[in-house]
């Protein structure tokens, strides 16, 4: 997609208001800045309360119990490298980013695959590609489960954005994706996608898609 931007709104629900935000089609060093002077901080300080909690670096440490926990914070992305995968994504055939900036702060972030090699998993008599989300986050004021949280909407902007690209790139709205067992119940419920289970070759991920009916359903109900 063009080096544009998108308007959408996000609801402070610390204010009850509806404020302006505005999507970037691609992200920049200024977005990263946001994600390592203030988004990092806060994930870092729960992941290391947790990291005691749980005797990392003790025998008593079991890093599944940790990771477990972490999805009940909505932190198993708190390692994530942003700055390392801006370096990668932005110099990459095929992919494109995004940010979600309101109120002069990076609410959201996401870099999609369009090189069209991945193919649905639905619609498997009729071979179509999807656009593949290969990542997306909310900063962590955004997630309820980390503090009180600030806007609503982040997500299903995010979400909204990459039916968008697929549309553009003639694929009728079809998305795909892997998720972090804390966000399956946001693909599922709050996105309307179809849970193709645990995929063996992504860690036992489970795999989400979107076909063309879902997401104009998708669209007409975030409008």
């Amino acid at each position: 997609m063009s080096d544009c931007t998108s308007l959408y709104v996000l609801k402070n629900l610390h204010t009850d208001e509806y404020e302006e935000a505005l999507l970037h089609h691609s992200i920049s060093d200024q977005h990263i800045d946001h994600v390592e002077n203030h988004w990092k901080p806060i994930l870092q300080n729960h992941l290391s309360k947790l990291l005691e909690k749980h005797k990392y670096g003790t025998k008593k440490y079991d890093p599944v119990a940790l990771f477990n926990a972490a999805g009940e914070y909505n932190i198993q992305d708190a390692k994530w490298d942003w700055r390392k995968k801006h370096n990668v994504f932005s110099h990459t055939f095929g992919y494109c980013g995004c940010a979600l900036v309101c109120n002069d702060m990076t609410q959201g972030l996401g870099y999609f695959d369009i090189s069209q090699k991945y193919k649905s998993r639905i619609e498997t008599g009729n071979p179509v590609s999807v656009v593949y989300v290969e990542f997306i986050a909310t900063a962590p004021w955004n997630r309820n489960e980390i503090e009180k949280q600030q806007y609503a909407g982040v997500g299903l902007s995010l979400i909204n954005h990459a039916i968008n690209i697929s549309i553009e790139e003639g694929l009728d709205g079809r998305i795909g994706l892997h998720s972090l067992p804390q966000s399956e119940a946001f693909y599922e419920k709050k996105c309307g996608m179809t849970n193709l289970k645990p995929d063996p070759e992504k860690d036992n991920m489970h795999y989400f898609e979107m076909t063309h009916e879902q997401a104009m359903n998708f669209i007409s109900k975030v409008k």
